[in-house]
């Protein structure tokens, strides 16, 4: 859903085929950088380690998808369905998660809260930057989706090898 939301974000607001390419290496400082997917980044990350990160990386998307969703009501935006729909899947992954260590007894960190969003990227009237912010937003947020993914992926596999040794 998000993949297709963000083919419909550049058809609508950023026309050029290059555009992807030329903000490949731009980001919202405020967003976590999540390391490329490899099997030594999984390696270094105990268990725990896992759910808390993942859970802290999806708090702070959450946080920008709110402002999202607030400014396509507010500015009468086309695509309010769309990321409600990508919020919706954003609460039921973080809730997983949060079962998860639940499940587990694994203490998460600090709550990730909405200041952590500073005004500069929430009080954007010039349309443009915010598609731009919104493009970034759910760009990373994917590949944020897809770490977590390959993560708890190795990790079962992980879990599973260690099993069958025993």
């Amino acid at each position: 859903m998000a993949k297709q939301l963000v083919i419909l974000l550049n058809a609508l607001t950023f026309p050029d085929p290059e555009f992807e390419e030329g903000v490949k290496t731009y980001r919202q400082e405020w967003l976590p950088e999540v390391p490329a997917t490899s099997e030594q980044v999984f390696q270094r990350m105990s268990f725990d380690e896992a759910f808390t990160t993942a859970y802290e990386y999806i708090q702070h998307f959450a946080v920008g998808l709110e402002q999202i969703l607030l400014d396509q009501v507010l500015h009468d935006g086309k695509m309010t369905t769309d990321f409600k729909d990508i919020e919706y899947d954003l609460f039921q992954l973080l809730c997983e998660i949060q079962l998860g260590m639940h499940l587990q007894n694994i203490q998460p960190k600090a709550d990730v809260l909405r200041h952590v969003m500073s005004h500069q990227y929430r009080d954007i009237n010039e349309a443009s930057l915010r598609n731009l912010r919104d493009y970034l937003i759910l760009r990373d947020y994917i590949s944020a989706t897809n770490f977590i993914a390959q993560l708890f992926a190795y990790l079962r596999s992980k879990a599973r090898a260690e099993s069958s040794e025993v």
